[in-house]
């Protein structure tokens, strides 16, 4: 009987106890990266899928004088901005804010060099004049495939010969040139690249335009 009469006596002191897990609780989770790199102090904002574009608007408002690096519209609605810790306190409690996650700086592949290249070459990787290292993601163009359609490559795979010479070599040089730009293990942009000919040129690069759309229609066909 005393027991009982001391839970009634403490159950009003409970019930009048401030409680924090309501709010806690109805806040956005903060997703960590799933890979890559964290960058601190950013972050991508995904509200949910029923909210409004007013709602949307005044989710970004609550970043002030900060702008919103990217606003998405439409199914996935949302921004992506540097939000600082206060910032986050105060979108984390929007209900239509569905959850916050880190952003993160994350590759494909990885990257690759190469030392003393030609001036074409690196110029390519680097807005900087008089550079000589063309870098790269080490994928290189595999599994892709680069049609030439010119005087044909010095190789012995030749796709097709529309050039009517009867000839599938290169008698000009101007496709293998064209060819070594593409896919060459030196020179080339994709060195891994598979390169194929469609020869539509001979010797004096002299040919109607029938010949050039004859390769130009076989690849049509090809896709």
């Amino acid at each position: 009987m005393l027991y009982t009469s001391a839970v009634l006596a403490l159950l009003p002191l409970a019930l009048a106890a401030p409680t924090t897990s309501g709010p806690i609780d109805k806040r956005a989770p903060i997703l960590q990266a799933r890979t890559g790199q964290v960058v601190p102090g950013k972050y991508i904002v995904k509200l949910k899928s029923s909210a409004s574009d007013a709602a949307l608007t005044a989710a970004v408002a609550k970043l002030g004088k900060t702008k919103a690096n990217h606003i998405f519209r439409g199914k996935f609605k949302g921004f992506a901005s540097t939000i600082d810790a206060d910032t986050l306190s105060a979108i984390q409690p929007l209900p239509e804010v569905e959850y916050i996650e880190e952003e993160a700086i994350y590759t494909i592949n990885t990257f690759v060099a190469q030392s003393n290249a030609p001036w074409g070459l690196a110029r390519l990787s680097s807005k900087t004049r008089g550079k000589t290292t063309y870098t790269r993601d080490d994928s290189d163009g595999a599994g892709t495939c680069s049609y030439v359609i010119d005087t044909g490559i010095l190789t012995t795979h030749t796709l097709a010969n529309y050039a009517g010479d009867g000839s599938n070599t290169d008698g000009n040089g101007h496709g293998t040139h064209v060819a070594g730009t593409i896919g060459r293990a030196t020179y080339g942009v994709a060195k891994k690249t598979k390169l194929y000919a469609v020869k539509v040129h001979e010797l004096w690069l002299v040919r109607l335009p029938g010949y050039c759309l004859g390769g130009w229609n076989l690849l049509a066909h090809l896709f």
